[in-house]
């Protein structure tokens, strides 16, 4: 009879430290998605500052494209990196519609910052303009200078970062985490030391889309449509103005660091 009764604590005690491991891990991923989410919040806040400020100094519409990496705690390695990105659009005057032939007259310009550097630092890459000739219906018969006008370029991606270990060229992607634990003790006292660190150098491009395809996105926008007053005939890429993909690489350190001592007495 004894020896069923212990047989069945060891059991309860199985199965509560079982749910407690399962309680933990969940109350860590909830924290860790709190975190993210406002990890989120923030990045979007401070992109719409950023867009209106730009807009306000540069007296231009503003196309901004900020991209973050933040570290969140981890259930399993303590620390893991999240890739974050947020766009904001802002319209310095929305009733100035116009065409511009000159590349400093784009109504928007176009900004992407990557990376914590870029931010604390603000700077910011400008994405130079496309020339392109947009014959229609009505702007058929005018001078062919008059059809040739600067748009902005199209960005087709962004790249993700890439998990591995540290790269041996400054062209590949890695990352490297380290988790430190020690204790010394004495007569006097007990000291623990404890850093978590993460060493990532990430190859990131901005991608512009290819002639072929900004010609194709002409053709299917709105000028187009069956019934409109306006539709395109023909439509013609300056590949030479098309920018080169942008190749930017981030080399980050993060360390987090603690120390505590306890006296014996």
């Amino acid at each position: 009879m004894s020896g069923r009764i212990r047989n069945n604590k060891g059991q309860a005690t199985a199965e509560l430290a079982i749910m407690g491991t399962i309680v933990i891990m969940l109350l860590g991923y909830l924290m860790q998605q709190g975190f993210i989410y406002n990890a989120r919040q923030s990045l979007e806040m401070y992109t719409s500052r950023e867009a209106l400020y730009k807009s306000r100094q540069l007296e231009r519409g503003v196309a901004l494209t900020v991209m973050r990496d933040v570290f969140v705690p981890s259930f399993f390695s303590g620390l893991s990196r999240q890739r974050l990105m947020s766009s904001a659009s802002v319209s310095a005057d929305p009733w100035n519609q116009y065409i511009p032939d000159k590349p400093t007259d784009l109504p928007t310009v176009q900004l992407v910052q990557l990376g914590e550097t870029m931010i604390r630092k603000g700077v910011f890459f400008k994405v130079p303009p496309t020339y392109v000739r947009v014959v229609t219906n009505r702007n058929a018969n005018e001078d062919v200078d008059k059809q040739w006008q600067w748009f902005n370029s199209g960005t087709s991606s962004i790249d993700a970062p890439a998990t591995g270990t540290l790269p041996t060229t400054a062209n590949q992607k890695g990352s490297a985490y380290s988790n430190d634990f020690s204790v010394t003790e004495n007569t006097d006292s007990k000291r623990i030391e404890k850093s978590l660190s993460s060493h990532d150098v990430i190859n990131s491009t901005v991608e512009f889309e290819e002639g072929s395809t900004v010609r194709q996105n002409y053709i299917d926008n709105d000028w187009s449509a069956d019934g409109a007053e306006e539709h395109v005939l023909s439509v013609t890429v300056d590949n030479a103005t098309i920018p080169s993909d942008a190749k930017f690489i981030l080399e980050e350190t993060v360390t987090r660091s603690k120390d505590v001592t306890t006296d014996h007495n």
